[in-house]
């Protein structure tokens, strides 16, 4: 059994990450929600919020806009309006803090959470 599935995040300019990860963490509509390997397919809404992947013990965080996230065959593809790749999680908290005050100190709780 595989203990990474392969991940691509597509934003409005394109593919922003393609590659594999141990572990994901995302912003769903109903809160924080993680997948990892041979996870049960889905499709599911995204919101606003820190999207966090880790891989050989390195994590790699983005800011994401809204869109959907779907697990099929060991794959996870990420569509979603806007992504931006974060070099820190308290850069994420930052950015999501301006571009969407209303909902930060909820989404702050779920990506310290995390």
């Amino acid at each position: 059994m595989d203990a990474f599935f392969q991940v691509t995040l597509i934003g409005s300019s394109g593919v922003v990450f393609d590659g594999p990860a141990e572990a994901l963490s995302a912003p769903g509509g109903s809160g924080s929600f993680g997948v990892l390997a041979n996870h049960a397919p889905m499709i599911c809404a995204l919101t606003t919020g820190i999207l966090s992947l880790r891989y050989q013990g390195q994590e790699q965080y983005y800011l994401v806009g809204n869109g959907y996230l779907e697990v099929c065959d060991n794959r996870v593809a990420v569509l979603v309006s806007n992504i931006r790749t974060l070099e820190t999680l308290e850069a994420g908290k930052q950015l999501l803090k301006e571009v969407n005050p209303w909902k930060a100190a909820d989404r702050l709780a779920e990506a310290q959470s995390a």
